[in-house]
């Protein structure tokens, strides 16, 4: 599951250079990335929801981040590599 919505990436972000229905794919693979490099802390505690608002907060940043990434450098690299 993303950790961020699509209206959510707005809220930060004002703008998104996606269309709303290819967001859930970048969001999903940056919420993986997330994951990876937290190394399923989030998921392990009981997912995004059993932590505080702040840490919360702090995560659908880091996703809206990186799905800002994702866009700039395209998603084809960001399979392959």
């Amino acid at each position: 599951m993303a950790y961020i919505t699509y209206q959510q990436y707005l809220d930060l972000y004002g703008t998104c250079p996606i269309s709303e229905e290819e967001f859930p794919v970048y969001a999903g693979l940056a919420s993986d990335l997330i994951d990876g490099m937290t190394q399923y802390r989030i998921e392990k505690s009981g997912g995004i929801s059993a932590l505080s608002p702040f840490l919360q907060e702090l995560i659908k940043k880091a996703t809206a981040a990186q799905v800002l990434y994702f866009t700039q450098i395209g998603l084809e690299t960001v399979l392959t590599g």
